[in-house]
């Protein structure tokens, strides 16, 4: 977030405030005159529902979620200078692409959740898949950037095309039957069912014996995979607690997969 001010407080400190925020948003819609305003915010905030309902109450038409997040490139090892180096010095840099995905999906389901306002959706959103989550968490339309500068225009296509099948096979006839279908699923931690279990599954035919997922279970999971006499992982359902790190360490689509099944009563 750029460091300016707006009198005695910086521009992160008002971003903060639910009362600067509405007070700044009347401005902006009071200049504005008949132009629709949409508010990008920052995810950097305590409550990001009490924000969005402070652009609400400004008279926002609608709400831009969300933003990069401040963060710092990297630094050269050789000349101890962070990255982008200018004359020797550099500044804290706004982190933006697939990184920021799923803070934007927590961003725009707190907003459609709490504040009730047409939001867009945009950081991190690369590919139709990710145009679906962002509309099925409430964003009303996606936007794009790092996948243009990456790719081109020619992307566009793509995501018409993608999100075109999808609907089809769906049988939905328009994009806004997706908004919001998912935040009924969303829930609290503590009212998540303790009797539901997940153990891993692999597939031995297509795994590759590269035995990372045993590796990362025993040294950060569980300890809940061994390896066989022909080196493939084999699942100690016992052990397994349906943590999905082989699953996401996995290279193999599919190889590794998390099941259902039933919990045994302790005796």
């Amino acid at each position: 977030m750029p460091q300016g001010s707006l009198g005695e407080k910086p521009v992160a400190m008002v971003a903060q405030d639910p009362k600067l925020t509405k007070t700044i948003v009347g401005w902006v819609k009071g200049a504005a005159k008949r132009a629709p305003v949409f508010i990008k915010i920052t995810p950097q905030v305590a409550d990001i529902g009490e924000i969005g309902q402070a652009v609400k109450e400004g008279g926002a038409d609608g709400i831009t979620a969300s933003n990069t997040i401040p963060s710092l490139m990297g630094i050269n090892l050789d000349t101890f200078e962070p990255y982008p180096t200018v004359d020797g010095k550099s500044s804290y840099s706004g982190l933006s692409g697939v990184a920021i995905k799923p803070i934007t999906l927590r961003v725009i389901a707190e907003l459609a959740k709490n504040v009730g306002i047409p939001i867009s959706g945009t950081g991190g959103a690369t590919t139709w898949q990710d145009v679906v989550e962002f509309m099925l968490v409430g964003a009303g339309n996606v936007q794009f950037c790092t996948a243009v500068m990456r790719n081109g225009y020619r992307i566009i296509d793509d995501l018409k095309d993608g999100l075109t099948n999808y609907l089809e096979d769906k049988g939905m006839s328009s994009p806004s039957e997706l908004i919001g279908r998912t935040l009924p699923k969303l829930t609290v931690h503590d009212e998540l069912s303790r009797e539901y279990k997940v153990v891993a599954e692999v597939n031995r035919k297509t795994c590759v014996k590269d035995d990372l997922c045993y590796i990362t279970c025993r040294d950060a999971g569980h300890e809940a995979i061994e390896l066989d006499e022909e080196r493939l992982p084999v699942v100690d359902e016992e052990k397994c607690v349906g943590c999905g790190l082989c699953v996401a360490i996995c290279p193999v689509w599919d190889c590794v997969k998390l099941k259902k099944v039933e919990k045994k009563e302790k005796k």
